[in-house]
């Protein structure tokens, strides 16, 4: 099994994000930041997502330009000519830098999973997580020895310097 995944692999001081904005923002498309929170909160595309998807599809050929035009124009509410132009946009600032990875996965090798359940109902939480031993409230007897006082020396201290 075969599976292709498109990315676009831009010089370092460019993102995708900067060139979507560039053509959101030249075909008068810009979203707030507030817009596109307003539409992922109502589970639609933003229009940069819209542009991206578009994009990506044409870097790995799954859509034609009439087809990226039409669907554009659908989901945008833009013109034929605007929906050209994004078109046109992408294949200037996008497609040179467009590359399709080929990601070949062995049919034969699957994910096992354990089939090692742990059910919370089988033991009670007591069980499940460790309770450390709870101290005696009773007090114990402790042997209090007393403070010792240093021992008092005679003689001159050979560490102090001698007041005059």
């Amino acid at each position: 099994m075969e599976n292709t995944k498109t990315t676009f692999l831009l010089p370092e001081d460019l993102t995708i994000l900067d060139v979507i904005f560039e053509i959101l923002k030249n075909n008068n498309l810009e979203e707030t930041e507030s817009e596109m929170v307003k539409k992922v909160s109502q589970n639609q595309p933003s229009n940069f997502i819209i542009v991206r998807e578009i994009a990506s599809s044409l870097a790995g050929k799954k859509v034609s330009e009439k087809d990226a035009s039409l669907g554009l124009q659908e989901q945008l509410k833009i013109t034929d000519g605007t929906a050209k132009k994004i078109i046109s946009d992408i294949n200037q600032k996008l497609m040179p830098y467009a590359k399709t990875i080929n990601f070949v996965q062995e049919e034969n090798k699957k994910i096992q999973i354990s089939e090692k359940k742990f059910y919370a109902k089988e033991k009670s939480f007591d069980e499940l997580l460790p309770i450390p031993k709870r101290r005696s409230t009773q007090p114990q007897e402790e042997i209090i020895q007393p403070i010792s006082k240093p021992a008092q020396r005679s003689g001159p201290d050979n560490y102090r310097e001698p007041i005059e």
